[in-house]
């Protein structure tokens, strides 16, 4: 066998490339775990939905809507905000497909004109949710 010869070298800088290149394509990031704050977390689901054994009791209601058994705990009233719920009194029984519409769907307006319920009605079912919670307690079982 003959020796190869060795290719020729360019002396040509290479060319570069307009786009910068993504930090991310160099090398990926680890995101930094959130901290939690355990004692505001506990006050927030207190505040939200006392406990989870209401969170049970309301999900063994027939959907107000549907009548689907079970159902999603749903705070129809009192949204306070983005990701912020209202106060645990607020909660009615609602179908998940339901619920769904409700939260992502095209807005309240619609979704109670949707299925012809008003303010007052809903208003009514957290009202008639608390008041079953609070007669179903006061049957014998206490959750503090």
């Amino acid at each position: 066998m003959k020796p190869r010869k060795p290719l020729p070298r360019s002396t040509k800088p290479l060319p570069r490339s307009t786009k910068p290149i993504a930090r991310s394509a160099l090398k990926p990031r680890k995101a930094k775990p959130k901290s939690v704050n355990h004692v505001r977390r506990y006050k927030r689901f207190q505040y939200t939905n006392l406990s989870q054994a209401r969170n049970a009791f309301v999900r063994s209601l027939p959907c107000r809507i549907t009548g689907m058994v079970p159902s999603d705990p749903a705070h129809v009233l009192g949204i306070e905000g983005m990701r912020l719920k209202g106060h645990y009194t607020t909660i009615a029984p609602l179908s998940r497909a339901v619920h769904d519409e409700l939260d992502n769907g095209k807005g309240r307006a619609a979704w109670l004109k949707k299925y012809g319920v008003t303010e007052a009605d809903v208003a009514r079912w957290a009202a008639e949710t608390e008041a079953a919670w609070q007669a179903w307690c006061d049957g014998g079982f206490r959750d503090a």
